[in-house]
C-alpha cells in the first residue's frame, strides 16, 4: 500500500515521518505541489499550514528564518508561536499571514486562511490590483478598522507609547518605506491600536488612539501610492479620514485631506485634487497656526502643511 492511500483516523504526531514518504512519492510520480499538500492533510490530519511546511521539507526553524528574511532580521518570532499557528488554529497577525503567503508563494486559501473563522482569510474576487502586503489580511484589517471607527482600561502610558510609535514611523518613512519590514511592522502596531480602540474608553483616550490610527493609515496610503496600488491608497485614506474626523483635530484632518489630494493627482483627477486641497486649506484657515505635519515624513517636524493647486 502506498503512503497516500492510508486514510487518517486521528491526526498524526507532529513528528510523524509520513510527509517524507509522501514527498518521495510525489517526486517519483510528478505530483503538483497542491496534490502533495492535499495528500499530507488527508493522510496525516495536519492543518494546511503545517502541510505546506512539511511539503517543502522544512523545519519550523527553517520557516522562521524565511519569515525573518521577508519581515526583517529584528522580527521577534519564536518557533513555539509557529507551532501554535499550525496546531491550535491560533491566528497569525495580518503581517505574518502575508509573510507566510509570500514564503509559500500562495494565497490565504493555500495556507488554510479560514483558521480565523471570521472571514479574515477571505479575499474579494475580481480584485486584480490587490497583490502583496496591501492585500488579503491587510485589507481585512482595514475593514475591521472602518467598522470600529464607524461605530459609535487602557493606561495613559500605553497610549503615549503608541503616539510615539506613530511619530517614529513618520521619521522612518523616507528611508524605509520601500522595505518589506516597514509595512509589516506598521500593520502590527496599527492592529494593536485598533484592538485598544474597540474598548470602552474615555473620550480623550479614544481621540488619541484615533489620531494614531489616522496617522498610520495615512502612511499606509502613501506606501500604496508609491507602489502604484491606487485603489488601496484610496481605501486607506478613507480609514484615515474616519479616524481623523473622530479626533476633531482640524490640523490632522487637513493633513489627511492633503494626502487625498496627492492621491487624486496620481490618479489623473486634478479637479478632485483641487477640491480636496481647498478643503484642507479651509480647515487650517478656520484654525490659524503654523501647522506641523502629523507625520514628519510629509515635510519635516517644523514645516507648514502645503496644499496642491
Amino acid at each position: 500500500m502506498d503512503a497516500a492511500s492510508d486514510p487518517k483516523s486521528v491526526p498524526h504526531s507532529p513528528r510523524c515521518r509520513c510527509s517524507s514518504a509522501l514527498r518521495t512519492q510525489a517526486a517519483a510520480d510528478g505530483w503538483a505541489p497542491t496534490v502533495l499538500i492535499d495528500a499530507i492533510v488527508e493522510h496525516c490530519g495536519h492543518s494546511r499550514l503545517r502541510a505546506q511546511r512539511l511539503a517543502h521539507g522544512w523545519t519550523i526553524d527553517d520557516l522562521v528564518s524565511r519569515i525573518r528574511q521577508i519581515m526583517g532580521p529584528d522580527t521577534r518570532l519564536a518557533a513555539a508561536t509557529v507551532s501554535r499557528w499550525e496546531t491550535s488554529g491560533e491566528r497569525p497577525s495580518p503581517a505574518y499571514l502575508d509573510a507566510l503567503c509570500q514564503v509559500y508563494r500562495t494565497d490565504l486559501a493555500g495556507i488554510g486562511g479560514n483558521v480565523d473563522h471570521s472571514g479574515h482569510g477571505q479575499q474579494q474576487a475580481g480584485d486584480h490590483e490587490d497583490r502583496g502586503p496591501l492585500a488579503g489580511p491587510a485589507d481585512q484589517l482595514r475593514r475591521n478598522l472602518d467598522a470600529t471607527l464607524s461605530a459609535t482600561t487602557v493606561s495613559d502610558a500605553t497610549i503615549d507609547q503608541l503616539l510615539g510609535v506613530a511619530d517614529q514611523y513618520g521619521r522612518l518613512y523616507k528611508t524605509r518605506n520601500h522595505q518589506p519590514g516597514f509595512l509589516a511592522d506598521l500593520f502590527c502596531d496599527l492592529e494593536e491600536a485598533w484592538r485598544l480602540t474597540d474598548r470602552q474608553l474615555p473620550t480623550g483616550q479614544r481621540r488619541d488612539l484615533c489620531s494614531v490610527i489616522a496617522r498610520l493609515s495615512g502612511l499606509v496610503s502613501m506606501v500604496a501610492v508609491n507602489r502604484g496600488q491606487h485603489r488601496q491608497a484610496r481605501q486607506w485614506l478613507h480609514t484615515a479620514r474616519l479616524a481623523a474626523d473622530e479626533t476633531a483635530d482640524p490640523h490632522l484632518r487637513a493633513w489627511v485631506a492633503t494626502r487625498a489630494a496627492v492621491t487624486a493627482l496620481h490618479l489623473g483627477a486634478p479637479v478632485t485634487a483641487t477640491a480636496v486641497a481647498t478643503e484642507a486649506e479651509l480647515l487650517t484657515r478656520r484654525h490659524p497656526s503654523r501647522l506641523s505635519c502629523p507625520t514628519p515624513s510629509c515635510g519635516g517636524s517644523t514645516a507648514p502643511l502645503t496644499t496642491a493647486r
